[in-house]
């Protein structure tokens, strides 16, 4: 049986065919790809809502470390009185040497060096010293409790 289509017509059938297999197969690609893309931008958007609400944990954690710090460390500067009294504030005579090395330590700096006026009365009082003292360690300890939360926000802990 002879085909009355001629050859020419039969090759752009042909080529017509593969065309639209092959721009099938490309758009099915792409959707593919899309889908893909769109099932990452959502697991991307999940992972992130994650952190965040890690991050609000700890921050919550670090708030109420920080109120706990403050209620410390006002408890303990009311009891300053209690344990230096003006009694030992007028027996004790903070020397100028300790004042400045404690102010270099404070800074973290080398102390200028001894004079001889080391020994000399500072006049300040020993509750003075042991106020500021108290407030030191205050800070410190709010800041270690800040390092430990970002520490432990950092390890997923």
């Amino acid at each position: 049986m002879f085909s009355i289509i001629p050859l020419p017509y039969k090759l752009l059938a042909l080529f017509l065919m593969l065309v639209s297999l092959f721009s099938a197969g490309w758009f099915e690609r792409g959707q593919h790809e899309k889908a893909k893309q769109r099932d990452q931008a959502l697991a991307y958007a999940e992972a992130i809502k994650k952190e965040q609400a890690r991050g609000d944990e700890i921050e919550k954690q670090l708030t109420l470390e920080k109120t706990r710090q403050k209620i410390i460390y006002r408890n303990i500067t009311k009891e300053v009185p209690r344990y230096v009294s003006t009694l030992s504030d007028s027996r004790c005579v903070v020397p100028v040497g300790f004042v400045l090395l404690h102010n270099a330590a404070a800074e973290a700096r080398l102390s200028e060096t001894a004079s001889k006026f080391a020994d000399s009365p500072s006049g300040i009082a020993l509750s003075t010293v042991a106020e500021t003292v108290t407030d030191n360690y205050a800070t410190c300890n709010e800041i270690r409790a800040q390092l430990n939360a970002l520490i432990d926000w950092e390890t997923g802990r």
